[in-house]
């Protein structure tokens, strides 16, 4: 039987409503669909491979144009029905995106091979239960509906609807194979917005099968193995009969080109294919480019635009090799209780000395961060995280790469080390790395406070400890027997231990901020207040901001100046002005002191103070 699409109609009393798939990314995830479908399909290409753990995943991903983009009468059975839906006016389609009847269907098909495929019943019409794992279901019928288990690199399952957003006509193919029955299953789906079409109205989710005999507007995966092998052969799929899903973008993004692929695997998984568990295939008509261990670093130097990512695989190479795990420095465990911060005691003995002498000639270093997880009414549980450092040429900071089970976290904004420095944090021990999985918006490139400090203890003070590590073992390593410990809190204010305005810019150093038990002091800076000189203080919940914008986002239900449990001290100033999150004080002596204590140790702050006018 050939397959249909089917949109079903609106009746008496359905609540009209589109997807809302794209509000789950973030805008560049939105406006660079290459880059996330790379990013999302590798990801759960990676949690289908487990059961071939002793050889890397392998991932096909094939651009057909040209002469190799099929023509229209091969892919008419396949489209026959659809286009009238296309064509309405209300779909949501851009009109001039929409293929004409001589377009040749270009395509991007997406291919892991020896994977598990969509598991689970293709029958079943209702959301599986929290005990069972229905992936057929919750790719084709489910909207932001996952069930991944422990140690799994997604959480979210929206990531199929970057393959959406890759299709000009927002239609996508699936031909999974599984490895319990290797019975092979091919769908489609396309998500437009709700539509009207010769007076009748249709909900935006049309499907690509056959009907169910007792309920024909339910439609079921096509197993007839002579039209998947028409459609396999249409779309040049490397599938033969390995286990595994095939999604085949109709019509992409003319904007997904070979280099941008090229690119997002490059940046996204240097680490996964260095460490032996990738290996990515990107063919077009013009060329063939193999991702694997040994091509990577040799690919990578082939394109001008991943020249500045050479020396952080430079660095991933020595953290996967034997070396760096042989010659790696362990700190002492963190306290299970009271608040994540960093502290000289962390070190062994004599440690700090070795790890200065390795900085000051700049030698590679691998040390790793022993500490807890605590969810609330659950034991505590132990973790740790790795650190790697080396060296550059350039005296420009660069952010550390964070990488949590194999993803690149690319928008987690640490407090950025010292000019030259590189450096990678890698968490892959699941207490630790399950608590950040559940910080992560959908698109996994940022650790949100507020998804996990209601179920964690210290949950942002954890983030900011991750987050802040390369900074923090550097200065203390790097700072004089004499010198003060810094605790998180201290390290995220705008410029750290000295009053500014969070730019980086360089002025007078007016006054000096440094950490208090549940809270600030502030006191001289380098450049000498006079008397009757006043000094601007504001403070903010931070969040995992580190900039200034916090402060722009402080509420009154946070704290107020002047009410409990707020308290301040004053030596050698006295209060001008007191309100909410504001205090303005004036200098009576040069060697002034003021002590804010009483904030929420739970959350980190910002701290911007400078002289008044």
């Amino acid at each position: 039987m050939n397959g249909n699409w089917l949109f079903k109609k609106y009746a008496p009393g359905d609540t009209y409503r589109n997807s809302t798939a794209d509000a789950f990314f973030d805008s560049e995830t939105v406006s660079d669909p290459g880059k996330a479908l790379v990013r999302e399909g590798i990801q759960n290409s990676l949690d289908a491979h487990k059961i071939y753990a002793d050889k890397p995943a392998m991932v096909y991903i094939s651009i057909l144009n040209e002469d190799q983009a099929p023509g229209r009468a091969s892919v008419d059975p396949f489209f026959a029905d659809v286009w009238p839906h296309y064509r309405s006016d209300s779909s949501g389609l851009y009109p001039e995106e929409i293929p004409g009847p001589n377009d040749k269907c270009t395509a991007l098909v997406f291919e892991d091979l020896d994977t598990t495929g969509l598991e689970g019943d293709p029958d079943e019409w209702r959301a599986p239960s929290s005990d069972q794992r229905n992936d057929f279901f919750n790719f084709f019928r489910a909207e932001a509906l996952t069930h991944k288990t422990p140690g799994e690199r997604g959480s979210r399952g929206v990531g199929k609807a970057t393959f959406f957003q890759a299709s000009r006509i927002k239609t996508i193919f699936g031909l999974t194979i599984r490895s319990n029955d290797q019975k092979p299953l091919l769908m489609g789906r396309s998500v437009l917005r709700s539509h009207r079409l010769d007076d009748s109205d249709y909900h935006g989710d049309g499907y690509f099968g056959v009907p169910f005999e007792d309920h024909p507007s339910f439609i079921l995966p096509i197993d007839d193995t002579t039209i998947v092998e028409k459609f396999s052969s249409v779309f040049r799929l490397k599938r033969k009969n390995e286990s595994g899903l095939s999604v085949i973008v109709v019509w992409p993004d003319p904007e997904i080109k070979e280099e941008a692929i090229i690119q997002a695997v490059c940046e996204n998984y240097f680490y996964t294919i260095l460490n032996d568990k990738l290996t990515v295939m990107i063919e077009t008509p013009q060329k063939q480019v193999l991702l694997g261990k040994k091509d990577l670093l040799s690919e990578v130097t082939k394109h001008a635009e991943l020249s500045n990512i050479a020396p952080m695989i430079g660095l991933a190479q020595w953290a996967t090799s034997g070396n760096a795990l042989e010659h790696m420095f362990t700190l002492n465990p963190h306290p299970r209780q009271g608040p994540y911060s960093w502290q000289k005691s962390a070190f062994p003995a004599e440690m700090l000395d070795t790890l200065r002498g390795k900085f000051q000639n700049r030698e590679r270093v691998a040390i790793r961060v022993p500490l807890s997880v605590r969810k609330r009414n659950c034991p505590i549980e132990d973790s740790y995280f790795d650190v790697y450092v080396t060296f550059t040429d350039s005296d420009e900071p660069i952010d550390p790469a964070f990488i949590r089970e194999d993803i690149l976290i690319g928008d987690v904004r640490p407090r950025t080390p010292r000019g030259g420095l590189l450096s990678m944090v890698v968490i892959d021990h699941e207490p630790l790395a399950a608590f950040l999985r559940l910080s992560e918006n959908p698109s996994h490139t940022q650790w949100q406070t507020n998804r996990v400090k209601k179920d964690y203890v210290y949950a942002p003070g954890l983030i900011a400890f991750v987050t802040n590590s390369v900074r923090q073992i550097y200065s203390l390593a790097m700072s004089a027997e004499e010198t003060e410990d810094k605790k998180i809190l201290a390290d995220l204010f705008p410029k750290p231990g000295i009053g500014g305005n969070g730019n980086g810019a360089r002025r007078k150093q007016y006054v000096r901020i440094t950490a208090a038990d549940h809270g600030f002091s502030v006191g001289p800076g380098r450049q000498r207040l006079e008397i009757d000189d006043q000094v601007k203080i504001q403070v903010a919940y931070a969040d995992n901001s580190r900039t200034r914008s916090a402060l722009g986002r402080y509420t009154r239900d946070d704290f107020q100046f002047g009410q409990k449990p707020i308290q301040h001290r004053l030596e050698g100033a006295e209060v001008v002005e007191l309100a909410e999150n504001q205090m303005v004080i004036r200098i009576l002596n040069p060697t002034f002191n003021v002590t804010v204590t009483g904030f929420d140790y739970n959350r980190d702050i910002i701290v911007d103070a400078d002289r008044k006018g």
